[in-house]
């Protein structure tokens, strides 16, 4: 991982999984593990298109709300959290 938080997946990674180019990644934090499920356009190809010379996720068409989202992410990490202290 470089300073900005981003990760290379090495080339017969990419390749096993049908990454050519940029791809979305689903992420699932799961206990000590971070998991990159790959997300697929109904074409089965990326969901990533370039558009005026910039790499961007097209719209889904469904209003979306970032506080929403972080709200969202907050809880699930708050759940994990909780989950592992009652584990011990």
């Amino acid at each position: 991982m470089d300073k900005s938080g981003r990760l290379v997946l090495p080339k017969g990674v990419r390749e096993k999984i049908g990454a050519v180019g940029p791809v979305l990644f689903h992420i699932e934090l799961v206990l000590d593990r971070i998991e990159l499920v790959p997300v697929r356009a109904k074409s089965g190809r990326s969901a990533i298109k370039r558009k005026d010379g910039l790499w961007v996720v097209p719209s889904t068409g469904k209003p979306f709300s970032a506080t929403e989202a972080v709200a969202e992410d907050r809880q699930d990490r708050i759940d994990v959290i909780s989950k592992n202290r009652t584990d011990r």
